[in-house]
């Protein structure tokens, strides 16, 4: 997700991610990932993926977050079930380097 950043600012970016959200939810996810600015992104509910058992590349560090999903929304992190483990790009993305 991205907003030109003539437009940032105008609360565009969280009025999309809060409508991912929801609609992951509502669609039944256990949970969203991503790489991103923790201080944006921990308003949405995510949380470092490390927390829920989700691992991914060392360097990514805090930056790797993970929102986890309930019906109609977040769930506590200490409540979180869903998938645990290692998380990998797609390979087209992994040659991006």
């Amino acid at each position: 997700m991205a907003v030109d950043p003539a437009r940032q600012g105008e609360g565009i970016g969280s009025r999309l991610m809060t409508a991912l959200v929801q609609r992951a939810a509502e669609a039944g996810q256990a949970v969203l990932v991503l790489l991103g600015d923790p201080e944006f992104y921990s308003r949405f509910g995510f949380v470092p993926a490390s927390r829920i058992g989700i691992t991914g590349e060392p360097e990514w560090g805090e930056f790797f977050q993970a929102a986890p999903l309930g019906h109609g929304g977040g769930v506590d992190p200490g409540e979180y079930r869903g998938p645990h483990g290692c998380y990998e790009y797609a390979e087209p993305f992994a040659r991006l380097g």
